[in-house]
Formats: C-alpha cells, structure tokens, sequence
C-alpha cells in the first residue's frame, strides 16, 4: 500500500472519525446536562463513583485484547485468522465469567452499601466490556473505521435513550443510571457480536491451539494494559483522592466539572483511534514529520478549547447553580485537560507505534509516585487539582522531549507557544473573570493572527479540498 492511498485512507477515515464523534459530543453533552438536573447531587455522586471505577475492569483482561491490538494491528478482516481468534474469544469470555463471580461475592460479604453496590455494578460489567473491547479493537486494527465509530455511537444512542425513559418516569436513583448503561452495552456488544460472528462462531482450533493463542495474546499485551492501566491511574489520580479523602457531594462538585472538561478530549480520542492503524501502515522514517503535523494541528484545537471555559463558567452560573462550587478551581481542569489531551493523542499513540510500552510503562509510574507525594502536602480538592495540573503537564513535556529525542526531530517544537497559553490562561483567571478573559482573548487574537494559515490548513484537512 502506498503512502498516499495510506494518506487518502487516513483522512477519510479522520473525516468519519470526526462526523462520528461530533454525534458522539452531543450525546456527551445530552447526558452532561440531563444527569445532573435529573437525580440528586448525592446519587450524580454514586452515579460518578461507578464511572470512576468501572475502567479499572481492564485490569481482568491481563492484557488479551491489547495482544490482539499489537498483534494485529496492520491486518485486514479478512486475513485474521479466524480459528485461532473464536478458540481464544471462548477461552477469554469463560476467565471473564468466573472472575466476575468470584468478584461480585467477594464484595457482597465484604461490605453492603451503596457504594459496594456500585462497585458489584462495576464488576458485573467484566465480561461484557471484556468481549465489547474485543470486537472494538477488531474494528480498529483493520482500519474499519466506519464500524468502530458506528459501534461508538450506538453504544451512546442506546443510553440517550434509556435516559429519556428515567426522566419520563422521574426516577432519581442513581441504579436506574448504571442499568441504563449496562443494557446498552449488552445489546451493542450484540450487534458487534452478529457483525463478527465470523471470528465468533464456526470451527475452532484445538483446545491446546487455542491456549496458546490466549496466552500469546496476554504475553504480548500485558506491558501494554500494565501501562495503559497506569496511565489511566494517572488521568483519574486526582478524582481518586477527591473521592477518597472528601463527602460524597465534594467529589459530584469535582466529577461535575471534570465532566465538562472530558467533553473536550472526545475529538483527541477520536483521532488518536485514526492515528495508530494509519501510523502503523507508514514507514518508520515518516513517523516523525507526522508527529510534528498533527503536534501543530493539536496546538490549534487545545487553544481554541481554552476558550471554551468562559462559555461555559456562566452556563454553569445560569443553568446548574447547585453546583456552583466547581466555578473556584474549573479553570485548573481546564488547563488539566490540554495536557491530558495531548499525552492521549500524541504521546501515548506514538509509544504504541514505537513498541515502547515499558517505558511508557515506567513514566507513568514515576508521574502517579510524584502525585501521591506530592498530595502527602494537601488532600483539599483545589490542592489536588493544582497537583494534577503539575504532574500532567510535566507528564506531557518530558514524554514529548523523549519521543522527539528518540524520533530525531528536535526542531518545529512547538510546546513554548502551548505553555504561554496556558499560562496566560491560568494566571488571568485566577485573578478574575474579567482580566482572564481579555487576556487569553488578546493573546489568542495574536496566535490566530500569526498562525492564520495553520488555521486554514486544519479546516481544509477536515473538509477534505485542496488550498488554491
């Protein structure tokens, strides 16, 4: 495959990506505004609980659908080999099931409360995430990107309207909420299901074959999971200890506003799901202009996205006044998430692509160990806040810095420009409204002045026309 049909593919794809995700925004944003005026802040703050926690389930999968990820990941459909994939499904899906029983019962007679009965939710959920995320990534690895993305959505549109049927009824009890959720995923994990049935059902290899494809999978993914897993520690430690050492209503106030804010990262992971099978296609020697192609559009989307933030201080003032608390730090979740967004887009897609899980892996680790330290000086919410600003965004320069380094591609390094806007953004608002927002727009109104042209190259990528 050339680069450009390569190239072609991707942009196409990116173009789905985007339409796809646009929809998946506004159903985010549904769910944003609906949930909290529907159930009370006390139950919004079970119903986040459940939401914190429930990725954590990954860590059950020891890492197979990430060894079908590595594994497979420059394969079409049609080449995957079917056998060994419905042995090793069926193997997998069987350790899920008892897992999950042997979790369910350990948390019943642990401790019963509402919060344990989150938490059984959670676990209930092993294997129908389990074989969900298998099927997803078929989609991805092959570059059916269409699929995935419809998969997505689906997913999203079920809950939607599970949701309407709860506010119909004016039912306010967070439980409603997880089961909403986990019906959905049933019946998308159904339809994937019946799309792939081809790897699903039909003809096995033997038993013996098919352990050692499961376990090669686990052999291969688990780096993998181990540092996906501590990169998701990573991006939830702060709610983590929110949850952990504040009332139930303190971490709504914080889940409430990290909500918002992880309405912004939607387009970055949409992305980041185009960029890996596309990467991957390339050749090594053009990892690096790529790098620095996207590292310039994401610096064009993380700026506009700041501005986001004085839209929507008044919205929160105007339409959810109970939870007008997260107003005194939303401005460090905003800045949170523009190095959030890039570690997921640039930083960790790029150590995938250079098989570097275990360094990943070992930053990760190095990051959490400076957060717990560093919260050993302050377990208040603003504290936290302003420790997982420090260590996300040390987190994202340091793994750019080693990237380019590894890359050789020290020049068009554009990380000075996102940090002034930042901080010009962070200093601003932290003074008062007012002062922040003539600030950061002056200072955006020049950057879009100077960068005209960037900005123009990104819409006629995403429009998909050639400049005259």
């Amino acid at each position: 495959m050339t680069q450009e049909i390569i190239k072609e593919e991707a942009i196409k794809n990116t173009k789905i990506a985007i339409v796809t995700q646009g929809l998946v925004l506004i159903t985010s944003l549904i769910k944003s505004f609906i949930i909290p005026l529907l159930v009370s802040v006390e139950s919004f703050g079970y119903w986040q609980i459940y939401l914190l926690y429930l990725p954590y389930i990954g860590l059950f999968y020891w890492g197979f659908n990430d060894g079908i990820y590595l594994r497979y990941g420059n394969y079409d459909y049609k080449d995957l080999p079917r056998k060994k994939f419905r042995s090793s499904i069926s193997i997998f899906f069987v350790c899920l099931v008892i897992e999950t029983i042997i979790g369910i019962l350990l948390l019943y007679f642990f401790n019963y409360s509402d919060k344990s009965l989150a938490l059984m939710l959670v676990v209930f959920n092993i294997p129908i995430k389990g074989i969900y995320g298998t099927l997803i990534y078929v989609f991805q690895i092959t570059n059916n990107i269409k699929k995935y993305c419809l998969y997505s959505l689906i997913d999203k549109v079920i809950f939607i309207l599970l949701l309407g049927s709860i506010f119909f009824i004016n039912e306010e009890s967070y439980l409603y909420l997880i089961w909403a959720d986990i019906i959905s995923s049933v019946l998308t994990t159904i339809f994937m299901i019946y799309e792939n049935k081809e790897i699903i059902f039909g003809k096995k290899e033997k038993i013996k074959t098919g352990i050692e494809e499961f376990f090669n999978n686990i052999k291969t993914g688990i780096s993998l999971m181990i540092a996906s897993f501590m990169a998701l520690i990573l991006s939830n430690i702060g709610k983590i200890f929110v949850e952990q050492f504040n009332e139930v209503e303190d971490y709504a106030y914080y889940s409430f506003g990290m909500m918002i804010i992880n309405l912004l990262l939607v387009c970055f992971i949409s992305v980041s799901t185009v960029m890996y099978p596309m990467l991957k296609r390339m050749e090594k020697k053009d990892y690096g202009k790529q790098f620095n192609v996207i590292n310039k559009y994401y610096d064009i989307i993380a700026l506009t996205g700041l501005v986001l933030y004085f839209i929507a201080y008044y919205g929160i003032i105007l339409v959810f006044p109970k939870y007008m608390n997260v107003l005194a730090y939303l401005n460090i979740l905003f800045a949170i998430v523009i190095f959030q967004g890039k570690t997921i887009l640039m930083n960790n897609t790029y150590y995938k692509i250079l098989r570097e899980e275990k360094r990943m892996m070992i930053d990760n680790t190095i990051s959490i160990v400076i957060f717990v330290v560093l919260c050993m000086f302050s377990k208040s919410i603003i504290g936290i806040s302003i420790i997982t600003l420090i260590v996300m965004a040390h987190r994202a320069i340091d793994s750019e810095m080693l990237l380019r380094n590894k890359m050789g591609i020290i020049k068009n390094n554009t990380l000075p420009i996102l940090m002034l806007g930042v901080s010009i953004f962070m200093v601003g608002t932290s003074i008062n409204y007012i002062l922040g927002l003539v600030s950061y727009l002056a200072f955006y109104l020049v950057y879009f002045l100077k960068n005209r042209k960037k900005f123009l190259d990104l819409l006629y990528l995403v429009l998909r026309r050639e400049r005259r």
